[in-house]
């Protein structure tokens, strides 16, 4: 569970700018609040919904987020220096180093994790764990300005490691100071069972959603996966999508007639893949190009059969005759639906966190509501511990009944041009005030201040 975020200047967010996940002090909708009582106790909040006018810092936040989990994974290449963005509306702050922190929980242990980056170095890195009520340093990094660089381990971490200390010193030696110590770890495998979990939580359980993210393994999940397909059937039938029915088609594959008409360059690379594939001589789905206006998979099992694995989508005439459709054929509104499926079941079955930017793009509201409706009702009725973290234009979201005032969030820029956050729960509504007319006429703040556009035509 994601308990606490903070970023500062990084992109629209010049000074430290908090998202915590940690209840206010409310009697309304007390079965929203997740609670683990393994290790030291903590309770959060399943949503927080972001408002704010275009260019607010709604989608800077989510990609904070996005860059700190892609740097911990070595996603980035910082052999050179590191793809970090400061505040650019201040001449301090350019010259200034980035911070992140994170405080969350995995596995019945809580730990606090964060860095200072600039693009010549990690100046600063630490991990803090609390395995009882009590926390422990694992470990500390300092980096000077000649890039030396200082790590001191903590006694717990420095006893999990073959060498202790000395073996740290002899890593820290030969890290580069634009290498995050934790990500050289994580690369090198096997270095301290401390670490592992740490990374896997960002690696498993943080998912970062663009607003056309695809799922592109679909017709694979259908396929394979029965109890997905009654989730899917039974979600997308229910959001009066017109489809009467979803199922997988899966066939011999034959190159001439299901790649017929996909440029010669991506059809080269899909049979690579597929060559690949066999050589390892274990069941595997082998992912096809992301951009194609098909969706479809292709399965190697463990024999060497190659299967062509689509979608079939049902839809039903004027007389009742079922009518199999493409993917690409449905609605934009619905393909996004579709895609997001996978999500919610997952949010469901599994502690996930899933960080969603524009959640409500190319879909109707009410689609909206029932998406979190759905996965509310995961929480509150069966025990799912989930959170969903997303931005938002949707005002018709903005109601008593379905959030807490705590898990609706506004994000706004100052004079200065630095993004904040402020909580619906740090204002005195009533409850079963209209929240999103009183947004819409500016009570909150966080909507575009428009001029008198009658001077345009003049």
């Amino acid at each position: 569970m994601l308990i606490q975020f903070s970023v500062e200047n990084y992109l629209s967010f010049q000074k430290e700018t908090i998202l915590s996940m940690l209840p206010a002090k409310s009697r309304i909708k007390k079965e929203h609040i997740i609670h683990c009582n393994q290790g030291k106790k903590a309770s959060v909040i399943p949503l927080a919904a972001f408002y704010g006018a275009n260019a607010s810092g709604k989608s800077n936040f989510i990609k904070a987020i996005a860059f700190f989990r892609s740097i911990i994974l070595g996603e980035k290449d910082t052999v050179k220096s590191i793809p970090v963005t400061p505040f650019k509306l201040d001449e301090d702050n350019i010259t200034k180093p980035s911070r992140f922190e994170i405080i969350f929980k995995f596995n019945g242990i809580l730990y606090t994790y964060g860095i200072v980056i600039s693009a010549s170095a990690v100046s600063e890195e630490w991990l803090f764990a609390c395995y009882t009520a009590r926390e422990v340093k694992l470990f500390e990094r300092v980096t000077d300005t000649e890039g030396k660089t200082e790590i001191v381990a903590g006694p717990f971490f420095a006893k999990s490691i073959k060498g202790g200390q000395k073996a740290v010193d002899l890593l820290a030696s030969i890290l580069s100071p634009r290498k995050l110590f934790i990500t050289e770890c994580f690369e090198r495998g096997g270095i301290s069972d401390l670490l592992k979990p740490v990374t896997d939580w960002f690696e498993n359980c943080l998912h970062i959603l663009s607003p056309d993210a695809k799922c592109i393994t679909l017709p694979v999940k259908a396929d394979l996966d029965e109890n997905f397909l009654k989730f899917f059937n039974d979600f997308i039938v229910s959001s009066d999508t017109g489809i009467a029915a979803i199922s997988s088609k899966r066939e011999p594959f034959d190159p001439d007639i299901h790649l017929k008409n996909i440029p010669s360059e991506i059809k080269d690379k899909i049979l690579a893949d597929i060559e690949k594939a066999k050589a390892t001589k274990a069941q595997k789905a082998v992912l096809t190009i992301q951009g194609l206006p098909k969706i479809f998979n292709i399965i190697i099992d463990k024999t060497g059969k190659v299967f062509y694995v689509q979608l079939k989508i049902q839809h039903k005439d004027n007389k009742g005759k079922e009518i199999t459709f493409e993917f690409f054929e449905e609605s934009d509104g619905t393909q996004k639906l579709m895609h997001l499926t996978p999500v919610l079941q997952t949010s469901l079955e599994r502690e996930q966190v899933y960080v969603l930017d524009e959640l409500d793009c190319k879909m109707h509201p009410l689609l909206s509501v029932a998406f979190l409706n759905v996965f509310l009702q995961g929480v509150t009725k069966h025990g799912a511990k989930s959170q969903i973290i997303f931005t938002t234009h949707d005002t018709n979201l903005l109601n008593s009944e379905l959030f807490r005032k705590d898990e609706v969030l506004f994000v706004e820029k100052d004079k200065g041009g630095g993004s904040h956050l402020t909580s619906l729960a740090e204002y005195k509504v009533a409850d079963g005030l209209r929240i999103g007319n009183g947004y819409l006429f500016g009570r909150f703040g966080a909507i575009p201040y428009l001029k008198k556009m009658t001077n345009i035509l003049k």
